[in-house]
């Protein structure tokens, strides 16, 4: 069921999230978080095209990554989860905890609602993500916390 849904639910937003289309060598994860989902992956910003790094005003690089999140409520028996708005802050930190805030911008396309940042690495490094996630209504925020190791090109 949970990779069926995955799947409706790439099917659903690829447009909205061309970069995981483009994004060969990154891959969509997800955490359940109560009644919410968080998509999340994390990539080399070289590997979107021009124009889709130029309208999301990201910087194409070797050494450029984009986070990229969409947060989304299952709604009673709703085959598919609906995207939800959300505050989102965080930090990318490396192996000698050099902090990096990363500031999110909201991407809305059709029902798709996915937020992005973008931050620097060196080629081989081991980035922490440490994000609290907010959705839009809720009174608390939840936690994620991830490591990827970036490579450039």
């Amino acid at each position: 069921m949970q990779k069926a849904l995955s799947l409706q639910w790439l099917a659903k937003y690829s447009i909205g999230l061309v970069m995981l289309c483009l994004a060969s060598a990154a891959h969509a994860e997800q955490k359940q978080m109560g009644d919410y989902t968080v998509f999340y992956n994390a990539f080399n910003s070289s590997f979107l095209s021009p124009d889709v790094a130029r309208a999301n005003g990201i910087t194409r690089s070797g050494i450029v990554g984009v986070l990229n999140i969409s947060i989304h409520k299952t709604a009673g028996d709703a085959e598919m989860p609906n995207a939800v708005p959300a505050n989102i802050l965080g930090t990318a930190r490396n192996r000698l905890s050099q902090l990096k805030d990363l500031a999110f911008k909201e991407v809305r396309e059709g029902d798709a609602i996915y937020y992005i940042a973008s931050f620097r690495f060196d080629d081989k490094e081991w980035v922490n993500f440490d994000l609290e996630i907010q959705p839009e209504g809720e009174g608390k925020s939840v936690p994620l916390t991830f490591s990827q190791q970036f490579f450039s090109d």
